[in-house]
């Protein structure tokens, strides 16, 4: 936690478990945080995702909800899904849990795991496509970045050893009216959208969103000494703290 002040304002930002981005509300926060609430969100918008089944891996509150995706769902699932499975809890961040599943054996080990911390997951197909990362800012596409996958293989998160290529100011057309659009669907006026490059040209025509980040990090600006972005970003948020 942190404050910030000019002297006759200040205002308080938080980081980790909370989001230091003032320009978020919580309720848009929030629902981008739950990927399958996003997911949902998104879809309702008519906005192109990559599809999942989410499952709840506790039985705890379970007389709260109904039928169908329980843990037990879940297991029957497992038997005859088209592997190999794409899995990560609801809720996580920094590609926590995020893995590639390889068979119902797996599948079984993996929810075992996770319960342990998490009570829901996502389970999607494993798509082999180019991911990129749009930065949205108040309604323009700020900057963008191809995501590179980590030497040992898995999610394209910096966070597990992943890396970044091709940062530009903007975003290629396509990928940008995707983010853009999807940051508006939930009401976040900062957001980093991961999108998957679906087309065979490799020339963003087949977007998809993966994820949209409410908090997301800008470490990787650093890496490409881009302070000039990172001014931008909190000056923005310093605007909209200190009004």
């Amino acid at each position: 936690m942190f404050e910030v002040a000019d002297g006759a304002r200040k205002a308080v930002f938080a980081a980790g478990a909370g989001s230091p981005y003032a320009m978020n509300d919580a309720r848009a926060a929030s629902i981008a945080r739950d990927k399958a609430f996003c997911a949902e969100a998104l879809k309702v918008a008519g906005l192109p995702v990559v599809p999942g089944r989410m499952f709840f891996i506790t039985k705890r509150w379970a007389d709260m909800r109904g039928p169908g995706r329980e843990p037990e769902d879940a297991l029957r699932f497992a038997k005859t899904a088209s592997y190999p499975l794409f899995c990560k809890p609801i809720a996580a961040s920094s590609g926590q849990y995020a893995e590639i599943v390889a068979d119902a054996d797996a599948f079984a080990a993996y929810i075992e795991r996770v319960a342990g911390e998490h009570f829901a997951i996502l389970a999607q197909p494993c798509i082999r496509a180019v991911e990129y990362r749009v930065f949205v800012l108040h309604g323009q596409a700020l900057f963008s970045y191809r995501k590179l996958p980590p030497p040992q293989g898995g999610a394209a998160n910096r966070a597990r050893g992943g890396g970044a290529a091709d940062l530009r100011d903007g975003a290629p057309a396509p990928l940008a009216k995707l983010a853009l659009a999807a940051a508006g669907a939930l009401g976040l006026q900062l957001a980093g959208v991961d999108i998957f490059d679906g087309s065979a040209q490799r020339d963003g025509s087949e977007p998809m969103v993966i994820e949209v980040n409410s908090n997301p990090m800008i470490a990787t600006l650093e890496d490409h000494g881009r302070w000039d972005l990172i001014e931008t970003i909190w000056r923005a948020n310093f605007a909209a703290a200190l009004a």
